[in-house]
């Protein structure tokens, strides 16, 4: 079969791999949407080391049930999933409680085993969700990142009636402010260096945005709250982003952080201290898969308006070279189609 295989910094080819073989419990699964994380893109880029090349990317996917492995009896051939693609060991005290992503020895497809970027992907059973009638396979690979976005607000306090700023306005972002919308949030403030996207984060809800490369995000917040906002969602994971959710938050007010770019960065620790910031950290998700695949199946987020790229698989080295160099913030979510 072929696949999309990560061979080192900006190396990337549609190449022959060898047929997979299934296992008890497990399905093999023709591709037919796999979305481009912005963790790919770094890895692409050599910016993180998570991706050992050769290594097939993909973990935001949808697909057909191609085949059946032995015991394997819950799904039916051609029929249409969703993949979870987060495995736990299943043994230690947070597989227990539910908690996966918090496994020491959890595992991601398109990081720690064969992704969704290839004809066909090789799935466990119990990590696949019948597709929603009337949702496209593209619309699908949006459940994981609406997942990871859904868990890092229930790490959040209750956003009904608050004051909320999101800082990034990427996929993750975007969705975020569909969600605090959603959430009952009463005043919701946008920040991105994107006008584009900044206008379309206007459009799926927020109250105001602003353009830090021009503003101070920080003062204008306060300016129009009187003492800041109640939550900060930052998505971006650097120390400008956190640094401006820090001047955007109030005395004794609440930080989320879902971004994940930088390892390492300075905080000003006595402002946190002084004033009683709560900061909570946030990855991937645990029991929020299946109540986002209900989510999408009620139409109750507009997701399709974030895919703003869809290419077939094969010309994925071309999509992800494009991506590579960041010049296109018009680009939300890119989606490659088998």
């Amino acid at each position: 079969m072929k696949a999309l295989v990560f061979h080192g910094p900006l190396k990337m080819k549609w190449e022959d791999v060898p047929e997979p073989k299934l296992q008890d419990g497990e399905v093999l699964v023709k591709v037919k949407a796999v979305g481009i994380c912005g963790s790919d893109i770094h890895g692409y880029q050599g910016k993180t080391k998570r991706r050992i090349p050769p290594m097939v990317m993909g973990h935001e996917a949808a697909g057909e049930v191609a085949a059946l492995g032995p015991k394997a009896n819950k799904f039916s051939v051609g029929q249409g999933v969703i993949i979870q693609p987060l495995m736990g060991c299943g043994d230690c005290p947070a597989c227990g409680q539910g908690e996966i992503n918090q496994c020491s020895g959890r595992s991601l497809l398109g990081v720690n085993a064969p992704g969704a970027m290839a004809e066909y992907v090789v799935v466990r059973e119990k990590n696949l969700y019948p597709l929603p009638k009337g949702v496209s396979y593209s619309a699908a690979s949006m459940v994981e990142p609406m997942s990871v976005v859904a868990h890092a607000l229930s790490r959040t306090p209750s956003l009904l009636h608050k004051k909320v700023a999101v800082i990034g306005t990427g996929t993750i972002g975007l969705l975020a402010v569909m969600m605090a919308r959603a959430g009952g949030a009463l005043q919701l403030f946008a920040v991105d260096l994107s006008d584009y996207r900044l206008g379309l984060a206007k459009e799926l809800g927020a109250d105001a945005v602003i353009n830090s490369g021009r503003q101070d995000a920080g003062e204008i917040i306060k300016e129009k709250t009187g003492h800041g906002v109640d939550i900060v969602i930052e998505c971006v994971g650097v120390a400008p982003a956190v640094q401006t959710a820090i001047a955007s938050v109030r005395n004794g007010g609440h930080i989320t952080l879902i971004g994940n770019s930088a390892a390492m960065m300075e905080l000003p620790e006595q402002e946190l201290v002084v004033r009683e910031l709560s900061v909570a950290g946030t990855y991937a998700f645990n029991r929020e898969f299946p109540v986002m695949v209900e989510a999408l199946g009620k139409g109750s987020l507009p997701v399709d308006k974030l895919i703003s790229l869809q290419a077939p698989l094969e010309e994925g080295a071309e999509v992800f070279a494009k991506l590579g160099q960041g010049e296109d913030e018009r680009v939300i979510k890119a989606v490659l189609c088998g």
